[in-house]
Formats: structure tokens, sequence, C-alpha cells
């Protein structure tokens, strides 16, 4: 009876340091994220930086998406191994950048993840490799640049420098205050030219290309011209001459046009309406040429072979009389200039007629039919007399 009064406290005491046990092996789990669902990916890095520590944080846009399990170094190159949650894997493209950064300048590093303005629809999966844009400097590799830099200047050199420096800005500041501000506007205005200055650039690059190309076609033809010039030093004495002979005829020409000077202005003024008129009109002269030309291939029988143009001729009424003033002559044609199919025409298709303000049209509807509309024979034979 005793041994059976004292199983069930040992039974509980031995409950309770199981359960014991596994609330510690859970919360260690829990600490240690063994419960969580990772996927692994890889990040290369020329650099992971001084203070870039395993279990840093790997983030997203500023939240927390993993930590950095393991840091090799492979070939001068950084290899970081992350593990992410799974479940952020569905919100990160596959083509996301990353940088290894700190918020301060002493502060630990960490991952940031930053997907592109234009991301990719596949999504990062397990496995994947990521490669690294950029990796703060940290602030003891600026001061072992500087230092190499300080080693390699001569103190006395330095000292020497500085004091000319000194010596030529004093007394100088508002001219080089002055100095600095144009410079300034000058930038300015570069800066604002900066585009259209690309585009020159860019440009002229075929241009360029061009004149390497043609560089030894140029170098002969400049060595061709040492013969020239050789030639030039020879036949100087000629050469004098010929050009005293132009000198005396400028100077001929010029005591011509002082003398007549007004009166080829003149001339040129009152040209100018003519040369104005046939430079409106200029593209039909080729088009008549052409079509001279054309119809002379055309028919050769009606304009050579022997003297005179062979034609057809015949009787129609006269059109009605002169009248005035409705049929008194205009100058007042517009258009043009009009080539009416020149120089190709059809021998079945009456020329069109352009019809314009000059006062006279022969193909008036109101003219048109057929009737006696004169007073005399000879108004009807030839258009003649009538009522003026």
């Amino acid at each position: 009876m005793r041994m059976l009064r004292w199983a069930k406290p040992k039974s509980a005491v031995l409950a309770l340091i199981l359960a014991a046990i596994a609330i510690v092996w859970f919360v260690l789990g829990s600490y240690q994220q063994r419960f969580q669902d990772w996927a692994t990916v890889t990040l290369i890095a020329d650099r992971a930086g001084l203070v870039m520590d395993r279990g840093a944080r790997v983030t997203m846009t500023g939240v927390e998406v993993g930590e950095v399990t393991a840091i090799d170094y492979h070939a001068d190159r950084a290899r970081l191994t992350l593990r992410l949650h799974r479940a952020a894997l569905n919100s990160i493209p596959a083509d996301v950048t990353a940088a290894i950064t700190s918020n301060t300048v002493f502060g630990a590093k960490f991952v940031s993840l930053t997907a592109p303005a234009d991301p990719a629809p596949a999504r990062l999966t397990a496995g994947a490799t990521i490669d690294i844009t950029r990796v703060t400097v940290e602030l003891n590799t600026v001061f072992e640049e500087l230092t190499t830099l300080l080693r390699a200047v001569d103190p006395a050199q330095l000292d020497a420098t500085l004091g000319a420096l000194s010596t030529a800005l004093r007394d100088r500041g508002d001219r080089l205050g002055t100095a600095l501000d144009r410079a300034s506007g000058v930038l300015a205005e570069l800066n604002a030219a900066n585009p259209g200055i690309g585009e020159l650039l860019r440009a002229a690059a075929p241009t360029s290309r061009l004149y390497g190309d043609v560089t030894p076609d140029l170098m002969r033809t400049l060595t061709a011209l040492t013969t020239t010039s050789y030639s030039v030093v020879e036949q100087q004495r000629q050469l004098t001459q010929t050009l005293s002979s132009a000198t005396t005829l400028a100077n001929s020409g010029s005591n011509l046009l002082q003398h007549n000077g007004s009166a080829l202005a003149n001339v040129l003024r009152l040209t100018a309406p003519t040369s104005a008129l046939l430079g409106l009109y200029a593209p039909e002269i080729p088009c008549l040429f052409q079509g001279i030309t054309a119809e002379n291939k055309t028919n050769p029988a009606a304009y050579t072979g022997q003297p005179g143009i062979k034609m057809f001729a015949g009787l129609v009424p006269g059109v009605s009389p002169y009248q005035y003033p409705k049929d008194l002559p205009k100058v007042n044609a517009t258009g043009g200039p009009h080539c009416l199919g020149l120089p190709y025409t059809d021998p079945v298709v009456n020329v069109p007629y352009v019809v314009t303000d000059t006062g006279v049209n022969p193909f008036d509807p109101s003219r048109q039919g057929v009737g006696l509309r004169v007073t005399d024979p000879l108004s009807y034979l030839f258009g003649l007399g009538g009522k003026r």
C-alpha cells in the first residue's frame, strides 16, 4: 500500500519534468526559428563589408524577410547564404537587386533587397543567385585610402604649394568670388545644354569614323600637295604676273561698276518682276520643251521632211461679237504653274482649257449654241463690229 501511495507523486514529477523539457525545447526552437519554413538563396558580392556578420537582417522595402546564415569567400568574391521566409518569396520578383548597407556609419551591415521599376512577373525561387549592386563604404576604408594618399605627398612640397596658393589668393577674394559666380553660370548653362551636347557627340560619331577611314587618303593628298607647293614656288614669277593682271582687271571692273552702278541697279530692279514671274512659271518650261520633243518623235511626218506644218482646217460659226466693257482685257490671271499633262499627251483627249480672269473666255456657256446674233454679215464672219 505504501508503494502504491508513492507511485502517483513520482509519475507527476516525471510528467512535470518532461513538460518543462518540452517547453524549453519549444522556446529554444522558436528563438532559433527552427519551426519556420525557410528557402535558401545565394548572394554574390565583391566584398561583404567589415561588419557583416551571421544573423544579419535581410529586408525587402524595409520589411525583414530573412537573415544571413553563412559568409564565405571564393576567388576574391564574397558568397552570402541567405535564409528567407518561403512565404515572402511570393512577393519578391526574380530580377530583384540587392545592396549591403547600414543605417549609420559604424552600424552593422544588412542586406537590402529592392525590386526594379518594372519587375519581372516571375518570382524568386529557392536556390537562386542574386548579384549585389553596391556595398556601403566603411569609414576605415576611407581612412586607409587617405593615409595612402598622405604617404605619397611630400610635406615640404605640400607646404610650398599651399604657401604659393595663399600668396596667389591674398587680396583677390572679390575677383575670385566673381570668377566663381561666372563659372557657376557657365556650368549651369552647360548643364542645361548637356542633352544637346550628347546628341551632338552621338551625331558626330559617324563623321569621326568617316574621317578615320579617309585619313590615309587625306595624308596621300597632303603629300601630293607638297609637290604642288614646290611647283608654286618654282612658278612664283608667273604667278605674280597673273595676280598683277587680276588686280588690274579688278580695278577696271571697279571703275565700271562705279560709273554704271546706278544704271545696273535700275536694270536689276526693273527686271525683278519679270524674273519673279518667270521664276514662278519656270516649272512649265521643261514640260513645254519635253512635250515638243515627245511630239516630234511621235509624229515626225507632221514636222519634218518638207517645209511648213500639216494641219486640218475648217469653217465654224463665229463667236458672239465683242461686247464693251464686258470683254475688256484683264491682267488678273492666277494659279499655276500647270503642265496640263505634258510631256505625255493623249491624242484622243482634248487639251483642257484653263479658265482665268483675263476678260475673255471663248468657252463661256453664254456664248455657246448655234444662232445668229449679229446685225451684219461682217460681224458674223469675222466677229467685228458690234455694240461699243
